[in-house]
């Protein structure tokens, strides 16, 4: 019984690292994506997800398809939606930071 229970600390250990990994396999431009301000839009279904991303390449397809499902007008490139959430966090970022918090990050 000892050792199934030393086996299955290690298999669960084994798990959390290659989780930690695997997710750090995303570049910095990646890496924190969820903790900037559109993570303040994800749904739980998005964060999720999000979790599971593991290279870029499943970022940058995850980003594309998180904007282009809040286009207003899906038969355009355009994203007014994108556009004025990108706006806005422009606005707050030059007008309220404080110290090393943007602005579109605080309160």
């Amino acid at each position: 019984m000892r050792h199934s229970t030393l086996r299955s600390i290690v298999a669960v250990l084994i798990l959390v690292l290659f989780s930690v990994t695997a997710h750090a396999q995303l570049s910095s431009e990646y890496a924190n994506w969820d903790d900037g301000p559109a993570g303040f839009l994800l749904t739980k279904a998005d964060k999720k997800a999000w979790k599971k991303i593991t290279t870029d390449a499943q970022a940058e397809e995850f980003i594309e398809l998180f904007w282009a499902r809040r286009n207003p007008d899906g038969n355009t490139t355009f994203n007014a939606f994108q556009a004025n959430f990108e706006a806005r966090v422009a606005y707050a970022d030059e007008f309220f930071g404080f110290g090393n918090v943007r602005g579109a990050m605080s309160d």
